[in-house]
């Protein structure tokens, strides 16, 4: 899991990222509101079970990228290991989903 995310990170750092690219990586696009809001892609891979994309407004390039997992496939430890501090988006009551957001470079 850990190494599919690092894929995508690099991925979203290259220079010639496109969304066609995230695409062939990721599965097909499911919905897409135009400039300025995200792109729901459909995961071809289990582990997620929400993927959006973000592009810049200006270009078109994507900029962002959220993978919702699927309960219990990692611990917050795991990839607090391997790409250290995160910030949580809201606090959330116990037992509740956290949201994270890690920077992966």
């Amino acid at each position: 899991m850990i190494d599919t995310v690092r894929d995508r990170a690099r991925l979203l750092a290259s220079d010639s990222v496109t969304v066609e690219a995230f695409v062939r990586r990721l599965g097909p696009i499911v919905a897409d509101e135009g400039s300025g809001v995200s792109l729901d892609l459909r995961s071809g891979d289990a582990r997620f079970i929400r993927v959006q994309l973000w592009r810049d407004v200006e270009t078109g390039v994507p900029s962002m990228l959220a993978l919702d997992l699927v309960p219990a496939q990692l611990s917050v430890a795991d990839p607090a290991r391997a790409f250290g501090a995160y910030k949580q988006s809201i606090p959330a009551p116990e037992g509740a989903t956290l949201t994270l957001f890690f920077t992966v470079w």
